[in-house]
């Protein structure tokens, strides 16, 4: 069985993306929105949860079908002039969006490798 990291709940429309890895433990999280992120304990972003994905695409003009067919996804993050862009990057046969997320964040946030 491939070990993913990433899980699509098609009942709660939530899609989960994580960057962690075994020395990172989750600290604390921080929710916008419909955008939940989990921090380890040197403010490095590890995990992101969407909820109302497939709402959020629509929005975006993307067909959420593509969720029923992920076979990847991983999510960035840069800091913007007001705040933070994370995009989300999903995967499917023969289709790859780019999916922008923008917030405000007092503290800086790093990506975990």
């Amino acid at each position: 069985m491939e070990n993913k990291n990433f899980m699509y709940d098609e009942f709660s429309d939530r899609l989960f993306i994580s960057n962690n890895n075994s020395k990172n433990k989750v600290s604390g999280s921080v929710r916008f929105h419909n955008l939940t992120l989990d921090f380890s304990q040197e403010r490095k972003l590890i995990n992101i949860e969407i909820k109302n994905v497939s709402e959020y695409l629509e929005m975006m003009d993307i067909n959420p079908e593509i969720l029923n067919r992920l076979i990847e996804a991983k999510f960035t993050i840069k800091q913007t002039r007001e705040g933070y862009l994370a995009c989300m990057i999903i995967t499917a046969p023969n289709e790859k969006r780019i999916v922008p997320f923008n917030f405000q964040a007092n503290k800086s946030i790093t990506i975990s490798s």
